[in-house]
């Protein structure tokens, strides 16, 4: 996974339930703003497995879907 996918990644791109990670789209950078783009090319576009690790960091992580990242960062602060 490319750190721009990585960074752009949503509670919604995160299965749990099947241990998928949907990668379909990218954090970029232009100039001073942050934008949201599709992937550079449709092989970038791909579902990748969940490894057993990652899967165990993602649950042990206090976030759900009703509660925005940015407001769980903002409390650890």
């Amino acid at each position: 996974m490319r750190i721009s996918e990585f960074c752009g990644l949503t509670l919604k791109d995160i299965d749990l339930e099947n241990r998928i990670i949907n990668i379909d789209h990218q954090l970029q950078r232009v100039g001073i703003k942050i934008h949201i783009e599709t992937t550079k090319t449709n092989a970038g576009t791909r579902k990748i497995p969940m490894t057993e690790e990652v899967y165990r960091c993602q649950t042990s992580l206090p976030m759900s879907a009703a509660t925005p990242a940015a407001a769980i960062w903002q409390d650890q602060v």
